[in-house]
């Protein structure tokens, strides 16, 4: 074990209570200038607890039963032999403590600069601005060329870059980290773990707080077991590594960690554990704001799009790629358009479509989505108005609708093309005298490599729309993988599910419409939580990536629905679009409201760490017990007579 010159921070005997739930039970820990310690337990266990006891978060002037709670415990908390128990979060920064919050708590309207520049809000700070800011980049190089990025546009592992980044702004003496692998890959999860170790030489102690006990011990000096709020065990990374117990417990039977990988802290390994799902809890409050970042995160549509800055392209695609020898697995950027259609105007909607797909590209998207019937909009009035009364705008939809070798169609294709980007649109689709909720498929080229029309419109949708069939129920194999896709609330027929999932889904495009602006129905408030339950479970069921892309609302649909100024009918605003990893993590968003675009990338090789635990079309399937009949033969109402006679 090395040895450092002092203790930096101590807690002695230190316990919480949430009501009568005691969440810490008298723990003593001691954090070394120089030094890596983990905390390691089970979700419950009390690790996140400690870290806002530490940092000031937990108020224990608002327990009523303090001196009850309390009377026989130490409580103390020193930081460089000052008492710093129960002070305010933002004096605990300027004494040289900063924390990386679960969740990151950054600001998504702020550019990565700007969240940088909040880090160094405290006295201590403000004079080392830019070296700090020269020592984050040294650290994170990817943020040098994305310093202008909005950070919501971010993928999970470069948000959190950003968020430590923050933290080493206020210029810490101690850095505490609250679950930093949370949501994502284990390549980006590598990455971030060795940054981890460059910012302990710059003479940082840190304090993790971890359930990834393999990555967190193979970085770490020194660990504590948490179980029940109660310190179980105390060594060093090594002995708890190679402790009978522990690998039961956090490591599993039979897993080691070498002594050279503790000692030397030179091969972080990517584990299973990074696939299981872990529930993410905002747990940080974010004091001493500046003006401009209170501003900006509180900016909502009111018939005006969120102007964005651009984020910086990928690399290329040899340049993109993650390996460990063998095949190669691609990183892919994906784009969510998050925004309003002009309502009912066809020619309108695709002139808004290109200008948003040449603007994805500029951000570097290879993969570009659109909501449910972008073109000419969702019919929202079937949600509103009677059968009769909405005839009329029945009539200017179908005026309205596309059909697929219009020259609607091939502008976007054209878009596409110039983008060099994959594009998945969504269109009220007329054929003949029936009309049709589609969504359409471009190459890169250009080309409609195929359409998939809605099976079952959802209740008052069937006064609008026909119905689908099994033809065109298929998964689109492209140079960026497999990729298929639903229409709302087909993401609850799980067979239909299952089938793209048979054919090898990759990539999953969810389409939706804003319903969550439909105030009158009181189901609405629910609507975002159900997309949410969906879009999540057909990712970590089917192992895929998933785009989820909701349309909004703005005042020509409340204009044309005849409810101005009745906010009990139709509000701006609504949807709610994400993109999600195979694990059910959050790679960007979730984002409603504003019209945006999300973007994401997607580390293809995750989706191998998935299939690894449960392949649902393959090892972890029971065909012998249940399995699935698809029919994906075009259906017919007209048959010729020789196919009925029985002769």
């Amino acid at each position: 074990m090395l040895t450092w010159e002092r203790t930096m921070l101590e807690c002695r005997d230190l316990s919480v209570f949430y009501g009568n739930h005691q969440a810490v039970d008298g723990i003593s820990i001691n954090i070394n200038a120089e030094e890596i310690v983990a905390i390691l337990g089970a979700n419950g266990a009390g690790k996140s607890t400690i870290l806002k006891a530490i940092s000031g978060i937990i108020d224990f002037d608002d327990d009523d039963d303090y001196q009850e709670h309390y009377a026989n415990y130490k409580n103390e908390v020193l930081m460089d032999n000052v008492s710093i128990f129960n002070w305010d979060p933002h004096d605990v920064v300027e004494l040289g403590l900063s924390m990386v919050p679960e969740g990151r708590e950054l600001f998504g309207e702020l550019t990565v600069t700007e969240n940088l520049e909040l880090g160094a809000h405290s006295k201590r700070a403000r004079g080392e601005k830019t070296i700090n800011l020269d020592k984050v980049m040294t650290v994170f190089p990817q943020l040098k060329d994305r310093r202008n990025q909005i950070t919501r546009t971010m993928s999970g592992g470069e948000q959190q870059m950003v968020a430590v980044g923050r933290a080493m702004m206020s210029s810490p003496k101690i850095l505490m980290l609250d679950e930093p692998s949370l949501g994502l890959s284990p390549l980006l999860c590598s990455e971030l773990f060795k940054a981890l170790i460059d910012i302990r030489e710059t003479g940082v102690g840190i304090l993790l707080v971890e359930q990834n006990a393999k990555q967190s011990l193979a970085i770490a000096d020194r660990g504590y077991l948490l179980e029940n709020g109660r310190i179980t065990g105390a060594d060093t990374a090594s002995g708890l590594a190679n402790d009978q117990s522990v690998m039961r417990a956090y490591l599993g039977a039979g897993v080691k960690i070498t002594s050279t990988q503790i000692s030397e802290n030179s091969s972080i390994k990517a584990s299973s554990d990074d696939i299981l799902m872990k529930s993410y809890a905002t747990t940080a409050k974010i004091r001493d704001l500046t003006a401009k970042a209170i501003q900006r995160q509180q900016t909502h549509i009111r018939g005006e799009p969120v102007k964005t800055t651009k984020p910086t392209k990928p690399p290329s695609r040899q340049e993109n790629l993650s390996t460990m020898g063998g095949d190669t697995y691609p990183v892919i950027r994906a784009a969510a358009v998050h925004a309003a259609s002009v309502f009912l105007d066809r020619e309108a909607s695709t002139d808004k479509a290109c200008k948003l797909i040449e603007e994805a590209a500029e951000g570097g998207a290879q993969l570009i989505a659109f909501p449910e019937t972008f073109i000419p909009g969702y019919p929202f009035w079937i949600w509103t108005h009677t059968p009769t009364n909405g005839a009329p705008l029945f009539a200017e939809y179908f005026a309205n609708s596309v059909e697929l070798d219009s020259d609607c169609l091939k502008r976007i294709g054209a878009a596409a093309r110039k983008a060099g980007a994959h594009v998945v649109m969504g269109i009220n689709e007329r054929k003949g005298g029936t009309l049709y909720n589609t969504q359409v498929y471009f190459d890169n080229q250009g080309n409609i490599i195929g359409r998939h029309r809605k099976l079952q419109p959802t209740h008052v949708e069937r006064t609008i729309w026909g119905r689908g069939d099994g033809s065109d129920l298929m998964v689109f194999d492209t140079d960026l993988g497999k990729i298929g896709g639903l229409i709302c609330w087909e993401h609850t027929m799980d067979l239909v599910r299952y089938s793209l999932a048979s054919q090898g889904e990759q990539i999953h495009i969810g389409a939706w419409p804003g319903i969550s602006a439909l105030t009158h129905d009181p189901n609405s408030s629910g609507f975002n939580d159900v997309t949410a339950s969906a879009a999540r479970n057909h990712a970590w069921s089917a192992q895929t990536f998933v785009v989820n892309v909701q349309s909004c609302i703005d005042e020509t649909v409340i204009s044309k629905l005849g409810f101005e100024g009745n906010e009990d009918m139709m509000r701006i605003g609504g949807g709610w679009s994400a993109i999600i990893a195979p694990n059910g993590q959050f790679i960007s968003g979730p984002h409603t409201d504003t019209e945006t675009i999300l973007y994401g990338d997607l580390d293809m090789q995750q989706i191998v760490y998935l299939k690894y635990a449960c392949d649902s079309i393959g090892h972890y399937s029971r065909p012998d017990v249940v399995r699935l009949a698809a029919n994906y033969k075009p259906q017919s109402i007209i048959q010729k007579f020789e196919e009925t006679s029985g002769d």
